[in-house]
């Protein structure tokens, strides 16, 4: 049960968020102005508010400008369907004189008040209070601005219109009593539970409460119990019930004394209450949890007044005679924004501006709506009623298990592949440039060297004349990645004796594919040796991108390209040769060279879950550089245009990227650019020669990643992280942000890792992080 203790006005907590500024009018009015106003803000709950001082006027122009703008209003409404009382003070129109007024003059008045509150507003030494306020306050800030008033007039201004709410949108005002408040400890709820509502339907005459009834009973985690014209008796017996409300809702007529000291219910056709005559069961209701009243009626501030007595916490009213239409208007728009994790303030102003849309109709709409407060409360959200359940440990763990298990199963099945995929294509994107592998050297033939030379395909007299001239500057090693192996006259003879003639010469082959009649293979040149012969077949992924390494493959029997070693491999060998490091092949099919041992991709290698994977295959480290490799073109070489040192004692490839050849590949870099860039075949074959260069002479490391064990084992620590954000987080907006900023932190280390060579489950991790994080929130949420 919570506790009521004396309090001097200031709240208990405030939240960082959401500031309070409490402004007392004291004993001020319009007609003898306001001689001391002091306004309190509280930035923080823990320290003591800046306390500031100022002074109003007499506004006896508001007050005048007020009481016509009342006298129109319920002119202009009287044949509405307001939800009024049988024993309000009304104002009495004849049907000329209501014929008389013109709504275009009802808004030029409005117009007239609200300039003038903020003319009166700005003067005196009130102003000074406004400046400083807006010193310390920012305009994202969500901010309570409370009006502590016991004068009629100026507890129905619409203090809305100030000037300060437009300038500060996350802002809304709410009224108190100058009575001394006491301080209400919020009882704690069941973890989990239901709002607890109490309905009251009243006295329907003339208007459409149904409307209310079907908004209230399709609130999410809401208990309603709904009291239909009831007598006073039985309000009377269920407001002291014990287990307690949240919220006390009322629709129907209700009414106030034109002092503004009293208001009624009409709770049937036939019985019109006062709250005080509920004092006594409203205390205990209160005492039990009650923390919120609305009153879904018409001039309700005579309640409010009567209600402050009873130390209600929040209570929201009509400042005015309210149309049935604006009533059920309001209630759908402020339950559905409260209901769904908005603040209660900011969820009432966002219902009370959304009532413009039916202004030109019902004038003022947007007008009615107020919030009173007791300013030692600090509003509840919706969770808060319902009460924050702290998930079982047992169900955060059987969720992560559940989690884990279920996206290693869809990992296992390769159902995550493409998304994994993807997220390497990201990483690879994301390093840092590194320096040009100027142990090779590209030759390539462009579109204006086939038109120079013979067009496509080259004659092989310019390729031979090509190996001649680069012999000449003395390289290591040379591949030449261009099929011969049909003449292309004239000059055969003399390319078939370079072939001979050089060993450190390099040709290749294409294998055929056994189910694919569309790709035969490509015959080596003829008489070039087993051991100056490469395959140049890559392998990629269904979604047409290049990401793996093909180093050995074993070729069908009728296939016309029977050596084992690809171009890539046979040229860095003979490059690494000359270093004293020769390839030594290791008991576990894995291969040695120097330092560094490659091991071939298992059938289930990282993201890898369903694919080819015959033959030895790498996951290739492409260079992450916009050039990769140093580049030169058939007429430079020719021509003598090139610096010897880019020759002597380098790896030359030889090959063609002139758009007319089909021998183009698309990459993880291909989508970064305007258009999709494919990679030419020859620098794609440069990649693959400077990763395997890279690892042995500079440590550059090559890809690697866990064994199955080891992916399962970081897929499911993740799930701890995501119960751990479950266990201490369990509001919607915490959760999400501390959710997105673990998701960051996942992918910071999964990029780490990158840097570093590893491939660590990202996609899959980040399934099971969210999956436990969110689960516990969403299933004690239904």
């Amino acid at each position: 049960m919570p506790s009521l203790t004396s309090s001097i006005g200031r709240p208990k907590s405030v939240k960082s968020e959401s500031l309070s500024v409490v402004l007392n009018f004291g004993s001020g009015n319009t007609q003898q102005g306001c001689p001391m106003i002091v306004a309190n803000l509280w930035t923080d709950g823990s320290n003591p508010p800046i306390r500031l001082t100022g002074s109003l006027p007499p506004a006896l122009q508001l007050a005048e400008l007020y009481q016509r703008w009342r006298a129109l209003y319920e002119a202009l409404n009287h044949r509405l369907s307001w939800r009024r009382g049988v024993v309000d003070v009304a104002i009495e129109f004849d049907e000329e004189e209501i014929a008389q007024v013109s709504q275009v003059e009802f808004f030029d008045l409005s117009k007239q008040l609200k300039a003038c509150l903020n003319r009166w507003l700005d003067s005196g030494s009130f102003g000074r209070i406004e400046r400083k306020l807006r010193t310390q306050l920012s305009p994202q800030d969500e901010i309570r601005v409370i009006i502590e008033t016991d004068d009629p007039l100026l507890r129905r201004l619409p203090w809305h219109l100030w000037n300060f709410f437009e300038d500060y949108p996350a802002s809304e005002v709410g009224l108190s009593s100058t009575l001394e408040a006491e301080r209400i400890e919020p009882m704690q709820r069941s973890p989990g539970g239901a709002v607890r509502i109490l309905a009251i339907l009243g006295n329907s005459h003339g208007i459409d409460i149904e409307h209310d009834r079907t908004v209230i009973e399709r609130l999410p985690g809401a208990k309603t119990v709904f009291l239909v014209e009831p007598q006073r008796s039985e309000l009377n017996r269920l407001l002291w019930d014990e287990q307690g409300w949240d919220i006390l809702f009322f629709a129907g007529h209700s009414s106030s004394h034109i002092s503004g000291a009293t208001g009624y219910i009409n709770i049937n056709q036939h019985d019109a209450i006062t709250i005080t005559e509920l004092k006594f069961a409203l205390r205990a209701a209160i005492a039990r949890g009650l923390q919120l009243a609305v009153f879904n009626s018409c001039d309700g501030l005579g309640l409010a007044r009567q209600l402050a007595d009873v130390q209600i916490p929040q209570l929201v009213i009509m400042r005015e005679p309210v149309p049935d239409q604006v009533a059920q208007a309001f209630l759908k728009h402020w339950l559905s924004a409260f209901s769904k994790g908005t603040s209660f303030y900011q969820s009432v102003r966002e219902a009370r501006e959304k009532l413009q849309d039916l202004e030109p109709e019902y004038p003022c709409a947007c007008w009615l709506p107020v919030i009173c407060q007791n300013p030692t409360v600090v509003p509840p959200s919706w969770q808060d009623l319902r009460g924050t359940q702290q998930p079982s440990l047992s169900r955060i763990i059987g969720l992560g298990s559940v989690a884990t298990v279920l996206v290693i199963a869809a990992r296992t099945l390769g159902l995550m592949q493409g998304w994994e995929l993807t997220a390497f294509d990201h990483l690879l994107r994301l390093r840092p440039p590194e320096s040009v592998d100027s142990r090779v050297l590209v030759v390539e033939a462009t579109e204006r060297d086939l038109q120079k030379y013979g067009g496509f395909p080259l004659p092989d007299e310019t390729v031979a004349k090509l190996i001649d001239k680069l012999k000449s500057y003395q390289p290591r090693v040379m591949g030449i990645d261009i099929y011969r192996d049909v003449p292309r006259e004239p000059g055969n003879p003399q390319l078939i004796k370079q072939f001979l003639e050089t060993s450190n010469l390099i040709a290749v082959c294409s294998a055929s594919q056994i189910n694919d009649p569309n790709k035969p293979g490509v015959s080596p040149p003829p008489n070039v040796g087993k051991n100056q012969l490469g395959f140049t077949d890559v392998v990629v992924d269904s979604d047409d991108i290049l990401r793996r390494h093909l180093l050995f493959m074993s070729p069908e029997s009728s296939s016309p390209c029977q050596t084992q070693f690809s171009l890539s491999f046979q040229l860095a060998q003979y490059f690494l040769k000359q270093e004293g490091i020769t390839p030594q092949l290791k008991a576990n099919e894995s291969i040695k060279l120097g330092e560094v041992v490659l091991k071939p991709l298992a059938k289930r290698s990282g993201g890898y879950q369903n694919f080819d994977n015959r033959g030895f295959q790498l996951l290739l480290n492409y260079r992450a550089t916009q050039t990769p490799l140093r580049r030169v073109t058939f007429s430079q070489i020719l021509d003598g245009e090139i610096d010897p040192d880019w020759i002597k004692d380098r790896l030359v490839l030889i090959g063609i990227t002139a758009p007319i050849s089909t021998d183009y590949f698309s990459t993880p870099y291909s989508s970064t650019s305007s258009q999709h860039q494919k990679m030419p075949g020859v620098m794609l074959q440069g990649q693959m020669i400077s990763q395997i260069l890279s690892a042995v002479l500079d440590g550059r490391p090559l890809i690697w990643v866990w064994n199955q064990w080891g992916d399962w084992v970081w897929i499911g620590s993740w799930s701890i992280v995501g119960g751990i954000i479950a266990w201490n987080f369990r509001t919607g907006a915490l959760l999400g942000s501390a959710v997105t900023v673990a998701v960051v932190v996942l992918s910071g280390v999964c990029y780490i890792f990158f840097l570093w060579g590893g491939w660590v489950p990202l996609v899959p991790s980040g399934f099971t992080l969210v999956i436990t994080a969110v689960c516990p929130f969403l299933l004690r949420n239904q």
